[in-house]
């Protein structure tokens, strides 16, 4: 079977095109820029260049194609990017996996979930007469910790939320998740998929797991959300992606995202990788 992939060199798509491919999937990806068709073309993906809402383009990528998956950045106009997207699936009678958040609602109190919640709707619109979508709602990556390599050489680890607690996950496990749906649509048909990690840990007791396993005293301090802010302007994000982190960690801090969920583990029929999993796996990429 032909699958496609849009956004497939982001953090979750990249990972769901390696998964594809060693499963001896085709893989077509829809992106936006040539440079990186040329990359995934290479790496034996077929590529289409162009937007989510070019329609006639997302045509032409869904041609033939068994299954969708779809991983967009947050952005003000996510659901109408998304609902375009899936509007010119449904009528090419194409399942979609979307990668969503946990918490997706229109009445979600960040707008990260609120955007998610306004996609979820207009894909389940578009989706009206067959229900073939499918949503993940993944807690945070424990792949956004590897910013930290670049804090460990000084000794001294910096992050907001030090002490704010949620179940991060490996992109890995999402991207099974995402395989094992994609593969099968119809068996995923019309749910919501909430993927959690296995524990509910702080930064702070992240980093001390880092300090054990890397075999290096790191000392964890906390930076007000202020000076965090200040810190992703430094990075040229625009105010809406800046505020929108912002509501994140003080969604964060109140612990609503401190829960644990097993509906991952129920698909994969296997444990899904712990964060001491993780460091060890990727301790070259946090010690350079």
């Amino acid at each position: 079977m032909t699958i496609l992939v849009a956004g497939a060199t982001g953090t979750t798509g990249s990972h769901v095109v390696r998964r594809l491919l060693g499963k001896g999937e085709q893989v077509r990806a829809l992106t936006r820029s040539q440079e990186s068709a040329q990359k995934l073309t290479a790496d034996g993906v077929e590529a289409v260049v162009g937007t989510l809402d070019d329609a006639d383009v997302v045509a032409r990528a869904a041609t033939g194609v068994s299954a969708a998956y779809l991983a967009t950045t947050s952005t003000p106009d996510l659901p109408e990017l998304e609902g375009s997207f899936a509007r010119t699936l449904a009528a090419a009678g194409v399942p979609l996996v979307k990668l969503s958040v946990i918490g997706a609602a229109a009445d979600s109190p960040i707008r990260f979930g609120r955007g998610h919640g306004q996609s979820e709707a207009a894909i389940e619109a578009a989706f009206a007469t067959t229900g073939a979508w499918t949503f993940l709602q993944p807690n945070g990556f424990m792949q956004n910790d590897l910013a930290w390599a670049q804090q460990i050489p000084s000794g001294t680890i910096a992050a907001a939320g030090m002490d704010s607690s949620w179940a991060i996950v490996d992109v890995a496990d999402i991207a099974d998740v995402a395989v094992a749906a994609l593969t099968d649509p119809a068996a995923y048909a019309g749910r919501r998929v909430p993927i959690t990690g296995p524990a509910v840990l702080s930064p702070r007791e992240r980093i001390a797991e880092l300090s054990r396993v890397i075999g290096r005293d790191l000392l964890a301090v906390d930076v007000p959300l202020p000076a965090f802010a200040e810190t992703l302007r430094g990075y040229q994000m625009s105010d809406w992606y800046v505020e929108a982190l912002v509501e994140l960690m003080q969604m964060y801090a109140t612990g609503a995202a401190a829960h644990l969920t097993q509906d991952a583990e129920a698909i994969l029929g296997r444990p899904l990788h712990t964060w001491e999993q993780f460091v060890t796996e990727h301790h070259q990429a946090f010690t350079g």
